[in-house]
């Protein structure tokens, strides 16, 4: 059966026009563990949803998925960006399911304390984990700058299977930027 966690920052109030989210990812022995994690910025974002998978995500907005186990059907693990699509298999192909982004880098698999640090400034995100630059300005929708997100909830997921499995969170800071 599967054992979930998760947790919700309420909405700031604030429509910024740049974002900087930072934490720090546990997870248990590299591949030894399922399923995943994910963090979500969205209206609509829930902590208690059941689909898609939590190692997906939640919402029809961003998603940063960290996927270290093939429980999701996608084929193969690693960090995708996904967004407005609450498809529970998503795949690894950008630009199909709401995929953004794909890498195949798994370096925060089995590790304590990995440095996690997404911003997100004109519309771009660069992602960064562990010091290695994952992304870099990959657009985003122009409806993420258009939208008004200081009613957005920030939503940390995590779920394990049938292979026993470890997700923690710490030192989540969130920082909005206005000119």
């Amino acid at each position: 059966t599967s054992q979930k966690g998760e947790f919700t920052i309420p909405a700031s109030g604030v429509n910024a026009e740049q974002y900087t989210v930072a934490f720090k990812i546990t997870t248990g022995t590299a591949f030894s563990a399922a399923d995943g994690m994910s963090y979500s910025f969205a209206p609509d974002a829930s902590a208690s949803s059941t689909s898609p998978n939590a190692e997906v995500g939640s919402g029809t907005k961003l998603k940063i998925s960290f996927d270290e186990y093939d429980a999701s059907g996608n084929g193969v693990a690693g960090i995708r960006v996904i967004y407005g699509s609450t498809v529970n298999n998503p795949g690894t192909t950008p630009g199909t399911n709401g995929i953004l982004a794909y890498s195949a880098n798994t370096s925060w698999a089995g590790v304590a304390d990995v440095p996690v640090v997404a911003t997100i400034a004109a519309g771009k995100l660069t992602l960064t984990v562990n010091g290695t630059t994952i992304f870099s300005n990959l657009q985003l929708p122009s409806s993420f700058v258009t939208d008004d997100k200081s009613s957005w909830l920030h939503v940390f997921k995590a779920r394990s299977g049938g292979v026993a499995g470890l997700h923690a969170i710490d030192d989540v800071n969130l920082q909005y930027y206005n000119s």
